[in-house]
């Protein structure tokens, strides 16, 4: 049953929530609370020097990476006060798009044909480039977790980067994809979880280096998020609910069909965020053996078409 509606201003390519607050990135960043599935409600918003492909939250910033050909590749917007964001820092890089994933007071970018770039954010007003992790990456997505970063590489496969000395990650190990095609990694009590397109859902060990187990789930598995030991997978066009409690022997729980246009998701509090082109559906799994839809987020440009 859809219960509410909320028509943002821009395209959506990126969401992250924290507690009731959802953060939209597209052309530009818009703050939501959504404490009422049945009224979200915006907070504030900010605009961009290019479309935000990429965002992780910190305590009281949010990271921004913009895509191709944006004057900064990464912004950096102090949210203390959701109500009233204001850029406090950016970062110039090369303007090819980062996938960020942020640590403590440091933030690792990966971005095509450059090695894993890492910025100092201890001071979130002046990022500095303190390090890179080596070797030329093509990477489809990162995360981290256990102390360790895990990164896809499109020639390499699953690589794990230990960094203990951030200016100098160390590359510990690499696995080989079979499809060579991951989509994301979620994390598992800081063990790897691959969505790994055709080749399925992959669970590691935390070293991030030995496969305990593969579901094949039938269709391209696109990406992947875990609350608990419950992994909420978008494989084709469904959302499938796996139960990792043993994760040599995932269970699948339920299944829901999704649209042609989601994708990507995330779960947050009982609640999964399917991101489609223009806005988001809110699924809640309470009940994680019966998902249902409770809201929809869409963009002011959806509705005009939809008129």
């Amino acid at each position: 049953q859809l219960v509410g509606e909320y028509a943002t201003t821009n395209i959506v390519y990126t969401v992250e929530v924290v507690g009731n607050i959802a953060y939209l990135g597209g052309s530009s960043l818009e703050i939501l609370d959504v404490s009422n599935n049945s009224a979200p409600r915006k907070l504030g918003g900010i605009s961009t020097a290019g479309s935000v492909i990429s965002m992780e939250i910190g305590a009281d910033h949010a990271f921004l990476s913009l895509g191709f050909g944006s004057t900064n590749s990464v912004e950096v917007i102090e949210i203390s006060d959701p109500s009233a964001p204001i850029r406090s820092g950016w970062w110039t890089g090369s303007g090819r798009g980062l996938l960020l994933s942020l640590i403590g007071g440091h933030l690792f970018g990966a971005e095509f044909e450059e090695p894993l770039r890492v910025l100092d954010v201890t001071n979130p007003t002046q990022p500095a480039l303190i390090g890179n992790g080596g070797a030329e990456l093509i990477p489809s997505t990162i995360s981290a977790g256990n102390g360790l970063i895990y990164l896809y590489d499109y020639q390499s496969g699953l690589i794990v980067f230990d960094p203990a000395l951030p200016s100098a990650p160390i590359r510990r190990g690499t696995v080989a994809s079979v499809a060579g095609s991951a989509g994301s990694i979620a994390l598992l009590d800081g063990a790897p979880v691959l969505a790994d397109g055709w080749g399925g859902l992959g669970v590691f060990d935390p070293s991030g280096e030995t496969l305990v187990s593969s579901v094949n789930l039938g269709s391209r598995v696109v990406t992947v998020a875990i609350e608990g030991a419950i992994a909420y997978v978008l494989s084709g066009e469904s959302l499938e609910i796996l139960d990792l409690n043993t994760p040599t022997v995932p269970v699948n729980l339920s299944s829901l069909a999704v649209t042609n246009t989601t994708k990507n998701l995330l779960v947050e509090a009982g609640r999964v965020l399917l991101v489609e082109n223009y806005g988001f559906r809110v699924i809640d799994v309470g009940d994680p053996s019966d998902p249902h839809e409770i809201c929809l987020l869409y963009t002011s440009d959806a509705a005009d078409e939809e008129d």
